[in-house]
């Protein structure tokens, strides 16, 4: 499991934009995010890689880190 931060979520609906913006990503499976804790966890294959997670994500109005 990858665990990640993130930044900019602020309330229900941040948190759902965010896990469907990871399910969305080609390789990205078994995603759960914490609005609480300010981070998601997800598991990737092979073919993908948290870096490619992460510009993903940076290229929303969210802010993803290790």
């Amino acid at each position: 499991m990858n665990t990640i931060k993130i930044k900019g979520m602020s309330c229900g609906h941040c948190q759902k934009a965010v896990k469907n913006l990871l399910e969305d990503i080609k390789g990205v499976k078994q995603v759960s995010v914490s609005l609480e804790d300010d981070n998601a966890r997800f598991e990737l294959t092979e073919n993908t890689s948290i870096e490619d997670v992460l510009k993903r994500i940076n290229e929303t109005h969210y802010e993803a880190s290790l």
